[in-house]
């Protein structure tokens, strides 16, 4: 599959759900004060290996029932290919709660990751059915 990419730097407003559970009362007050996007992250890398955000599913539910759209970031490392990473973040995903994400991005911030596991990551997010977006910070 062909691929093109491109670099777009953009400033995007919305509230990041990484580890904490976005109770139903939070989530109607983002919405009630104009939150357009909440991102949940699927799969985080600390020093012990890959891990699933335990309040991912709730807090994925409470944005949803509360009429906020939803986006995904699952982290990639280097020790493993890029698809597992997308493969591991994919998993345990309600396929409802997958399908309402407006994209996935594939968050880069560990140090030593290479282009091609980039882009097979990438590769992988657009092969289960979402828009891919690249994530990544200066420092790398």
């Amino acid at each position: 599959m062909a691929m093109s990419i491109r670099r777009v730097e953009m400033t995007m407003r919305a509230v990041d759900m990484s580890y904490d559970e976005l109770t139903p009362k939070e989530a109607q007050c983002l919405k009630e004060n104009g939150w357009p996007l909440v991102i949940q992250c699927l799969l985080a890398l600390p020093r012990t290996g890959p891990e699933q955000p335990a309040k991912r599913i709730v807090s994925l539910r409470n944005a949803l029932e509360n009429g906020l759209p939803t986006a995904g970031y699952i982290v990639v490392g280097g020790s493993r290919p890029g698809p597992e990473y997308i493969n591991l973040g994919r998993e345990g995903v309600p396929d409802d709660y997958w399908a309402a994400l407006k994209f996935v991005a594939v968050d880069v911030e560990t140090p030593g990751v290479n282009v091609d596991e980039i882009i097979a990551a990438v590769q992988r997010v657009q092969a289960l059915g979402k828009m891919a977006l690249i994530y990544t910070n200066a420092n790398i």
